[in-house]
Protein backbone atom coordinates (compact mmCIF):
# COMPACT_ATOMS: atom_id res chain seq x y z
CA UNK A 1 0.00 0.00 0.00
CA UNK A 2 2.64 2.59 0.73
CA UNK A 3 4.21 2.11 -2.47
CA UNK A 4 0.96 2.87 -4.19
CA UNK A 5 1.16 6.46 -2.36
CA UNK A 6 4.62 7.89 -2.24
CA UNK A 7 6.91 8.50 -4.79
CA UNK A 8 8.62 5.29 -5.86
CA UNK A 9 12.20 7.47 -5.40
CA UNK A 10 11.68 8.11 -1.68
CA UNK A 11 10.11 4.46 -1.78
CA UNK A 12 13.44 2.93 -2.57
CA UNK A 13 15.73 5.77 -0.80
CA UNK A 14 13.93 4.08 2.33
CA UNK A 15 14.35 0.74 1.35
CA UNK A 16 18.22 2.03 1.36
CA UNK A 17 17.77 2.66 4.97
CA UNK A 18 15.93 0.49 6.54
CA UNK A 19 13.14 -2.53 7.06
CA UNK A 20 10.13 -1.00 5.40
CA UNK A 21 7.92 -3.65 7.70
CA UNK A 22 9.93 -2.04 10.46
CA UNK A 23 8.33 1.62 9.47
CA UNK A 24 5.66 3.37 11.74
CA UNK A 25 5.34 7.13 10.17
CA UNK A 26 6.64 9.53 7.79
CA UNK A 27 6.54 13.03 7.88
CA UNK A 28 6.19 15.63 4.65
CA UNK A 29 6.18 19.11 5.12
CA UNK A 30 7.07 21.41 1.85
CA UNK A 31 11.17 22.58 1.85
CA UNK A 32 12.24 19.88 3.92
CA UNK A 33 13.36 16.51 3.72
CA UNK A 34 10.67 13.16 4.06
CA UNK A 35 11.18 12.20 8.06
CA UNK A 36 10.87 8.66 8.96
CA UNK A 37 10.43 7.09 12.35
CA UNK A 38 10.81 3.40 12.78
CA UNK A 39 11.75 0.79 14.81
CA UNK A 40 15.45 1.62 14.59
CA UNK A 41 14.92 5.19 15.20
CA UNK A 42 14.23 9.07 13.01
CA UNK A 43 16.42 9.60 10.38
CA UNK A 44 15.64 12.34 7.85
CA UNK A 45 15.65 11.03 3.72
CA UNK A 46 17.94 14.06 2.65
CA UNK A 47 17.88 12.54 -0.94
CA UNK A 48 14.33 13.99 -1.30
CA UNK A 49 12.93 17.45 -0.93
CA UNK A 50 8.97 17.95 0.09
CA UNK A 51 7.48 20.27 -2.77
CA UNK A 52 4.04 21.27 -3.27
CA UNK A 53 3.56 18.72 -6.53
CA UNK A 54 4.75 15.81 -4.06
CA UNK A 55 2.06 16.77 -1.56
CA UNK A 56 -0.32 16.99 -4.54
CA UNK A 57 0.40 13.70 -5.62
CA UNK A 58 0.14 11.54 -2.50
CA UNK A 59 -2.97 12.90 -1.50
CA UNK A 60 -4.74 12.38 -4.78
CA UNK A 61 -3.14 8.35 -5.22
CA UNK A 62 -4.35 8.15 -1.30
CA UNK A 63 -7.95 9.62 -2.59
CA UNK A 64 -8.22 7.59 -5.79
CA UNK A 65 -8.06 11.31 -7.60
CA UNK A 66 -11.21 11.84 -6.03
CA UNK A 67 -10.47 13.97 -3.80
CA UNK A 68 -13.86 15.53 -2.99
CA UNK A 69 -15.13 11.80 -2.15
CA UNK A 70 -12.73 12.50 0.57
CA UNK A 71 -14.03 15.82 1.93
CA UNK A 72 -15.31 14.71 5.27
CA UNK A 73 -12.69 13.32 6.35
CA UNK A 74 -10.23 15.95 5.09
CA UNK A 75 -12.08 18.91 6.95
CA UNK A 76 -11.42 16.62 10.00
CA UNK A 77 -7.72 16.75 9.15
CA UNK A 78 -7.44 13.23 7.62
CA UNK A 79 -7.79 10.63 5.21
CA UNK A 80 -8.18 7.01 5.82
CA UNK A 81 -6.71 4.92 3.08
CA UNK A 82 -7.35 1.53 2.76
CA UNK A 83 -5.28 -1.12 4.90
CA UNK A 84 -5.84 1.02 7.78
CA UNK A 85 -2.94 3.69 6.61
CA UNK A 86 -4.33 7.09 8.12
CA UNK A 87 -2.94 10.57 6.65
CA UNK A 88 -2.97 13.55 8.89
CA UNK A 89 -3.38 16.95 7.39
CA UNK A 90 -1.93 20.14 7.69
CA UNK A 91 -2.42 23.74 5.67
CA UNK A 92 -5.06 25.67 5.05
CA UNK A 93 -8.42 26.00 6.96
CA UNK A 94 -11.43 27.19 5.40
CA UNK A 95 -14.66 28.36 7.59
CA UNK A 96 -17.88 29.04 6.98
CA UNK A 97 -20.52 29.90 9.46
CA UNK A 98 -18.38 28.54 11.75
CA UNK A 99 -17.99 25.20 10.50
CA UNK A 100 -14.84 23.82 9.12
CA UNK A 101 -15.69 22.98 5.16
CA UNK A 102 -12.56 21.97 4.15
CA UNK A 103 -8.70 22.01 4.16
CA UNK A 104 -6.61 23.81 1.30
CA UNK A 105 -2.81 24.84 0.35
CA UNK A 106 -1.94 21.70 2.30
CA UNK A 107 1.10 21.72 2.94
CA UNK A 108 2.58 18.79 5.30
CA UNK A 109 1.00 15.07 5.38
CA UNK A 110 1.82 12.72 8.23
CA UNK A 111 1.59 8.91 7.17
CA UNK A 112 0.46 6.91 9.97
CA UNK A 113 1.65 2.88 9.00
CA UNK A 114 -0.46 0.23 11.21
CA UNK A 115 1.20 -3.18 12.24
CA UNK A 116 0.26 -6.18 13.54
CA UNK A 117 2.55 -7.21 16.93
CA UNK A 118 1.50 -10.07 17.93
CA UNK A 119 1.60 -11.07 21.31
CA UNK A 120 2.43 -7.07 22.45
CA UNK A 121 -0.61 -8.00 24.91
CA UNK A 122 0.77 -10.58 26.76
CA UNK A 123 1.71 -8.35 29.94
CA UNK A 124 -2.06 -7.12 30.06
CA UNK A 125 -4.57 -9.72 29.10
CA UNK A 126 -4.36 -11.54 32.86
CA UNK A 127 -5.31 -8.27 34.01
CA UNK A 128 -8.20 -7.92 31.46
CA UNK A 129 -9.49 -11.59 31.77
CA UNK A 130 -9.26 -13.66 34.58
CA UNK A 131 -9.37 -17.27 34.97
CA UNK A 132 -13.47 -17.51 34.40
CA UNK A 133 -12.69 -15.19 31.22
CA UNK A 134 -14.71 -12.52 32.74
CA UNK A 135 -13.22 -9.56 30.88
CA UNK A 136 -13.05 -6.53 32.54
CA UNK A 137 -13.64 -2.79 31.29
CA UNK A 138 -10.29 -1.32 30.37
CA UNK A 139 -8.76 1.51 28.75
CA UNK A 140 -5.54 1.96 27.42
CA UNK A 141 -3.69 5.28 28.28
CA UNK A 142 -0.82 7.14 26.19
CA UNK A 143 -0.57 10.13 23.97
CA UNK A 144 0.04 9.80 19.70
CA UNK A 145 2.23 7.38 18.46
CA UNK A 146 2.89 4.95 21.74
CA UNK A 147 1.23 1.78 20.78
CA UNK A 148 -2.27 2.27 21.71
CA UNK A 149 -4.09 0.73 18.39
CA UNK A 150 -1.52 -1.74 18.09
CA UNK A 151 -2.14 -2.76 21.75
CA UNK A 152 -6.21 -3.21 21.33
CA UNK A 153 -5.35 -4.94 18.13
CA UNK A 154 -3.49 -7.72 19.80
CA UNK A 155 -6.05 -7.60 22.69
CA UNK A 156 -8.88 -8.11 19.92
CA UNK A 157 -6.79 -11.01 18.44
CA UNK A 158 -6.34 -12.94 22.14
CA UNK A 159 -10.20 -12.32 23.47
CA UNK A 160 -11.71 -13.46 20.17
CA UNK A 161 -10.38 -17.25 20.73
CA UNK A 162 -12.22 -16.72 24.05
CA UNK A 163 -15.59 -14.60 23.93
CA UNK A 164 -17.15 -12.78 21.04
CA UNK A 165 -14.74 -9.68 20.45
CA UNK A 166 -16.89 -7.10 17.76
CA UNK A 167 -14.33 -3.95 16.62
CA UNK A 168 -16.26 -0.92 16.26
CA UNK A 169 -13.55 0.89 13.94
CA UNK A 170 -14.50 4.18 13.03
CA UNK A 171 -11.28 5.08 11.23
CA UNK A 172 -10.39 1.73 9.77
CA UNK A 173 -7.29 1.61 11.93
CA UNK A 174 -7.86 -1.54 14.16
CA UNK A 175 -8.27 -3.78 11.42
CA UNK A 176 -7.03 -2.31 8.45
CA UNK A 177 -10.01 -4.01 6.64
CA UNK A 178 -9.73 -3.73 1.97
CA UNK A 179 -13.05 -4.51 0.89
CA UNK A 180 -14.79 -5.16 4.48
CA UNK A 181 -11.88 -7.95 4.56
CA UNK A 182 -9.34 -7.53 7.81
CA UNK A 183 -5.54 -7.32 6.69
CA UNK A 184 -4.15 -7.18 9.52
CA UNK A 185 -4.38 -10.10 12.75
CA UNK A 186 -7.92 -9.42 14.97
CA UNK A 187 -8.19 -13.50 15.48
CA UNK A 188 -12.08 -13.91 15.18
CA UNK A 189 -13.08 -10.61 16.35
CA UNK A 190 -15.94 -9.04 13.72
CA UNK A 191 -15.68 -5.45 12.80
CA UNK A 192 -17.70 -2.45 11.95
CA UNK A 193 -15.93 -0.29 9.32
CA UNK A 194 -16.57 3.58 9.72
CA UNK A 195 -19.16 3.57 11.85
CA UNK A 196 -19.45 6.43 14.22
CA UNK A 197 -19.56 4.81 17.86
CA UNK A 198 -22.38 7.43 18.93
CA UNK A 199 -24.21 5.77 16.27
CA UNK A 200 -23.01 2.25 16.64
CA UNK A 201 -22.74 0.93 20.14
CA UNK A 202 -26.69 0.79 20.68
CA UNK A 203 -27.17 -1.07 17.45
CA UNK A 204 -24.77 -3.22 17.73
CA UNK A 205 -24.95 -4.54 21.03
CA UNK A 206 -28.69 -5.38 20.25
CA UNK A 207 -28.07 -7.25 16.78
CA UNK A 208 -24.65 -8.62 17.27
CA UNK A 209 -24.76 -9.55 20.28
CA UNK A 210 -20.76 -9.34 21.76
CA UNK A 211 -19.15 -10.45 25.04
CA UNK A 212 -16.84 -7.63 24.26
CA UNK A 213 -16.66 -4.08 22.53
CA UNK A 214 -13.17 -2.65 21.37
CA UNK A 215 -12.96 0.83 20.43
CA UNK A 216 -10.43 2.85 19.58
CA UNK A 217 -9.65 6.59 21.31
CA UNK A 218 -12.41 8.18 23.04
CA UNK A 219 -12.48 12.06 23.38
CA UNK A 220 -14.68 13.69 25.64
CA UNK A 221 -17.91 13.20 27.87
CA UNK A 222 -20.22 12.45 25.37
CA UNK A 223 -17.84 9.27 24.57
CA UNK A 224 -17.51 8.27 28.05
CA UNK A 225 -21.73 8.18 28.50
CA UNK A 226 -22.03 6.29 25.35
CA UNK A 227 -19.45 3.78 27.06
CA UNK A 228 -21.45 3.79 30.39
CA UNK A 229 -24.52 3.38 28.01
CA UNK A 230 -22.93 -0.07 26.80
CA UNK A 231 -21.81 -1.03 30.10
CA UNK A 232 -25.34 -1.37 31.21
CA UNK A 233 -26.30 -3.67 28.54
CA UNK A 234 -23.89 -6.30 30.17
CA UNK A 235 -21.17 -5.68 27.59
CA UNK A 236 -16.95 -5.26 28.59
CA UNK A 237 -15.69 -2.62 26.91
CA UNK A 238 -11.95 -1.64 25.81
CA UNK A 239 -10.58 1.46 24.21
CA UNK A 240 -7.87 3.96 24.12
CA UNK A 241 -7.37 7.71 25.06
CA UNK A 242 -4.96 10.40 24.19
CA UNK A 243 -2.78 11.37 27.68
CA UNK A 244 0.14 12.63 28.95
CA UNK A 245 0.29 9.37 31.22
CA UNK A 246 2.14 11.31 33.78
CA UNK A 247 -0.78 13.75 34.10
CA UNK A 248 -3.53 10.93 34.11
CA UNK A 249 -4.21 11.85 38.08
CA UNK A 250 -6.28 10.43 39.84
CA UNK A 251 -9.10 13.32 38.84
CA UNK A 252 -9.50 11.93 35.83
CA UNK A 253 -9.14 8.11 36.87
CA UNK A 254 -12.70 8.96 38.89
CA UNK A 255 -14.21 10.38 35.91
CA UNK A 256 -13.67 7.51 34.17
CA UNK A 257 -14.42 5.37 37.03
CA UNK A 258 -16.22 3.15 34.60
CA UNK A 259 -13.39 1.20 33.87
CA UNK A 260 -11.50 -1.16 35.57
CA UNK A 261 -7.82 -1.44 34.40
CA UNK A 262 -5.62 1.16 33.40
CA UNK A 263 -2.97 0.78 31.18
CA UNK A 264 -0.48 3.28 30.38
CA UNK A 265 1.87 2.84 27.84
CA UNK A 266 4.98 4.62 26.40
CA UNK A 267 7.48 5.28 23.71
CA UNK A 268 10.66 3.78 24.54
CA UNK A 269 10.01 1.30 22.97
CA UNK A 270 6.86 2.00 21.45
CA UNK A 271 4.58 0.45 22.98
CA UNK A 272 6.13 -0.65 26.43
CA UNK A 273 3.91 -1.20 29.63
CA UNK A 274 4.82 1.75 31.92
CA UNK A 275 1.80 1.47 34.39
CA UNK A 276 -1.29 -1.08 34.99
CA UNK A 277 -3.72 -0.85 37.84
CA UNK A 278 -6.70 -2.12 38.71
CA UNK A 279 -9.48 -0.09 40.26
CA UNK A 280 -10.78 -1.75 43.97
Amino acid sequence: MLKEIIPIKLFYELDKHMDIEELYELRFRIGCPVKAWGKSGTFFVKEVIVEREMITAVVERATYNSIYAFNHQIKQGFIACKAGYRIGIGGEAVVEDGAIKTIKNISSLVIRIPHSVSGCADKIIGSICDEKNIVKNALIISPPACGKTTMLRDLARQLSSRKNVLIIDEKNEISASVDGIPRLDIGSAEALINLPRKFGLEAVIRNMSPDVIITDEIYDDEDICEIATALKSGVSVITSIHSNCQKFDKMLAKKLGIFDVFVTLGREPVGSVLSLSVAD
